[in-house]
């Protein structure tokens, strides 16, 4: 299944996109407004899973439902590519999927919560790379402990307010978070859905008005 709309249409002035996808999922069609989460690369220690990993995801909420749905979502390490030798990629970055959710969707804005100098380091490689056209912003999003943000994904989870692709990293991410006894290990992927959560609760789209003047 993919959630990628296969025309968008931009609405500057209501600051939205207007979204149509294929036949299947025409209920799928309306007016989003767009705001992304990110975690930016941590060590992570899930249990045989120990290494350091990276998740960014797009979301967007219908203007009309309400309903969130995660449109986009990926895993990295890098911004840019790292190439090997030859020249071809080693490691994937970030780069083109920026410039492709654009494309997309022209949508650009991120909400992010962690340490300012993990968010500096990574911000800088994206406005310092070449490939990022137009470059996306970053707004960060603040809460006090985890308790809240964890029932704010299983009330919108419960109440079919948010949805999301049923065989992706974000899907098994929550399976995992589900079966978490203590949920002291950050899941990168669960964090970033935190964040644009958050963003999309605490900063509502509202109606914008032309004016007449």
């Amino acid at each position: 299944m993919s959630l990628t709309p296969k025309l968008c249409k931009m609405n500057p002035d209501r600051k939205t996109s207007s979204l149509i996808f294929d036949k299947q999922y025409e209920n799928m069609n309306g007016e989003y407004y767009l705001r992304g989460g990110t975690c930016w690369p941590i060590p992570i220690r899930i249990g045989s899973d120990h290494g350091a990993s990276g998740f960014i995801l797009m979301a967007g909420r219908n203007v009309v439902t309400n309903k969130i749905f995660v449109f986009e979502q990926k895993l990295f390490l890098t911004v840019d590519h790292i190439l090997d030798s030859t020249g071809g990629i080693e490691i994937e970055g970030l780069s083109h999927w920026f410039n492709t959710l654009w494309a997309n969707y022209f949508a650009s804005s991120f909400y992010y919560h962690q340490d300012e100098s993990t968010h500096k380091t990574f911000l800088l490689q994206v406005l310092r790379s070449k490939m990022i056209m137009p470059k996306p912003s970053f707004v960060e999003t603040a809460w006090q402990g985890d308790a809240n943000m964890d029932a704010l994904i299983w009330r919108l989870g419960n109440t079919g307010m948010l949805k999301f692709e049923k065989d992706s990293e974000l899907h098994d991410a929550l399976h995992l978070f589900e079966i978490q006894s203590n949920h002291k290990d950050t899941i990168p992927a669960i964090h970033a859905l935190k964040c644009a959560l958050v963003g999309l609760e605490r900063y509502p789209w509202k109606v914008r008005h032309k004016n007449n003047d």
